[in-house]
């Protein structure tokens, strides 16, 4: 199963970096898109060899109303090792719903999933709150089922329509992101004892440092984009894994969604990450840094500027080495 987790771990992170490169580094209320949007996105994937590997494909469909707002999106994933009984498959759909204004007032999803004999089932529903100048001042998310959690975000503006704050509560949990004219320049997490702890070095409106402990903490540097291409993480003051990753110019598919009316585009804590085209990561191995993975992609494009394909080939380099090629492709309409 370890090739199966590996490539469920790569296509997370994936997802991390595609979403960040969507934000917004003003912290302005998002503006309207071109009309070039993706339809549907698929890709496949093997690992070698075959003995120890497994197999598996995804897809995901856009839908649209006559406005062009994202109405729903489908995503079902199936895989298989080729070496035990383990299969997945899962299903994930959401809906969203608008007002007779067209701002979004609801979003539903229903997540399942099947895997190793286990079936989990989660439902999301989230509801939004305008202001009387139509921003959006507070989203309520409510998990159901397998997972039950509720959380809310709140959103606050300076005189001129820019986010002045971000805040996150789960429970007893809440973070703060501060803003000074649309820039990130801190972020607090609440403590156990309520006291506000600031865990994040803040550095021209992107983190630079995330610190556990004065001795575990993690570092990120930046290209003159903004876009990461490190990261180190620190274990008793020693670097004992770090990943490095080359950015390109490509625009991912989600730049291609439409924005919701009144909605903040809150930029992401590490920068305008994108897509890349080499990432490696390295780990203390017997006191010695090691390296474990490495990932290449080749893209093809199209008329504007939007990956169109993507070919990838992650080598894991341990004690038992293999290779999962992945291909994806990307449909989109109104991009010629």
């Amino acid at each position: 199963m370890k090739s199966n987790h590996a490539f469920s771990a790569l296509i997370s992170l994936l997802a991390v970096l595609c979403l960040s490169a969507c934000q917004s580094q003003t912290g302005e209320v998002a503006a309207p898109q071109s009309s070039c949007k993706i339809k549907t996105f698929s890709s496949s994937y093997t690992t070698s060899p075959a003995t120890n590997g497994s197999a598996g494909q995804s897809e995901t469909v856009y839908e649209y109303d006559a406005l062009d707002n994202l109405t729903r999106t489908s995503t079902s994933t199936k895989s298989k090792n080729n070496n035990d009984a383990f299969q997945l498959n899962e299903s994930i759909i959401t809906i969203f719903s608008y007002d007779s204004e067209g701002y979004l007032s609801k979003k539903t999803e229903q997540h399942d999933r099947q895997d190793a004999g286990r079936n989990t089932k989660t439902n999301t529903n989230t509801s939004y709150v305008y202001g009387n100048d139509k921003k959006l001042t507070t989203a309520t998310e409510t998990k159901s089922g397998n997972i039950t959690q509720t959380t809310i975000y709140r959103y606050e503006y300076d005189n001129a329509g820019k986010v002045s704050k971000f805040i996150t509560e789960t429970g007893d949990q809440k973070t703060t992101h501060t803003y000074a004219n649309g820039e990130l320049t801190a972020v607090t997490q609440r403590g156990a004892n309520g006291a506000d702890l600031q865990i994040y070095t803040v550095t021209n409106g992107i983190v630079t440092k995330q610190a556990q402990s004065v001795s575990n903490y993690t570092t990120y540097a930046y290209n003159n984009q903004r876009r990461l291409t490190k990261s180190e993480q620190f274990v008793d003051g020693k670097l004992n894994y770090y990943y490095e990753m080359s950015p390109i110019e490509a625009k991912p598919a989600t730049e291609s969604l439409p924005s919701f009316k009144g909605h903040p585009i809150i930029s992401p804590l590490t920068g305008k990450t994108g897509l890349f085209d080499v990432f490696k990561f390295y780990a203390l191995i017997n006191n010695t840094m090691t390296q474990m993975n490495e990932s290449t992609y080749k893209y093809s494009v199209n008329a504007k500027g939007f990956v169109a394909s993507t070919i990838l080939a992650n080598k894991v380099l341990d004690k038992t080495p293999y290779t999962t090629n992945v291909t994806e492709t990307y449909d989109y309409r109104d991009c010629q």
